[in-house]
């Protein structure tokens, strides 16, 4: 409740500036490292939307992404005194290896792996959405890394829908890993698409390629995989050869 001089402050006030509380609630978003961060339109990942991750041949870095992403769910719980959030990671092609998850910092016992025959997948990826129990839900319709998928997207038109409406009322982020080279007739209706891109052997190119808002970005360039204790190098734009540099390969990448 406003002051009667505060209210007639307020309406001598232009058109074109309103309170806060006018531009609607504050965007959910799941918190997540840099340098990707720095890229993403609202500093994370949105949650309660599906987002698509979109790689040539299943790129390997297009997993590491939504690991990062499991890895920021569980430590976020954490730091608000809870357990680690779930996750879930719908895998029919058996891809992921434990021992490395361990490694990179997930809580193996707060990650839940679904092998569906590939068949199944969407049916299956939209009823662990609906769940509404799972803080990241990963459905990787890509297949082995370095293996180009001959199946189409098309059949996703649909399930990305029933997906997105599985979660918009939660806080469950959604992440379609798919094959930039595989059929489709139209782009997937997810709230966002991240497309990847390997221009050297230790670089990775990240673009926003679609937002709900429609901020998209041009590519931008990481070393990839990164060294734990040193931070990302960014270039604006990509370079015909990206200038050398000492990176560890990841573990699993």
């Amino acid at each position: 409740m406003f002051s009667v001089p505060m209210r007639s402050t307020l309406a001598k006030l232009p058109s074109g500036i309103v309170l806060a509380s006018a531009l609607g609630p504050p965007r959910r978003v799941l918190p997540y490292p840099e340098p990707l961060a720095s890229m993403l339109p609202d500093g994370g990942l949105p949650r309660g939307a599906v987002v698509e991750i979109s790689s040539p041949a299943g790129l390997a870095a297009s997993a590491h992404i939504a690991l990062e992403a499991c890895l920021a769910a569980q430590r976020e719980s954490r730091l608000r005194g809870g357990e680690s959030a779930w996750c879930a990671w719908l895998d029919p092609e058996a891809t992921l290896n434990a021992p490395v998850l361990a490694y990179r910092g997930i809580d193996l016992d707060r990650l839940l792996i679904v092998r569906p025959p590939r068949e199944k997948l969407a049916r299956v990826a939209v009823r662990v959405a609906f769940s509404q129990v799972f803080s990241v839900v990963v459905v990787d319709t890509a297949g082995v890394p370095g293996a180009r998928s001959h199946l189409p997207l098309d059949p996703w038109l649909r399930a990305a829908r029933k997906l997105a409406i599985a979660v918009e009322k939660g806080d469950t982020a959604v992440l379609l890993l798919t094959d930039t080279r595989a059929e489709r007739k139209a782009p997937l209706p997810t709230a966002m698409r991240i497309e990847l891109e390997r221009p050297g052997h230790d670089w990775l190119s990240v673009r926003i390629a679609k937002e709900r808002s429609g901020r998209i970005t041009p590519a931008r360039i990481v070393a990839f995989p990164p060294k734990e204790e040193e931070p990302f190098l960014f270039f604006p734009e990509e370079p015909s050869r990206p200038p050398l540099a000492s990176t560890r390969r990841a573990e699993g990448a």
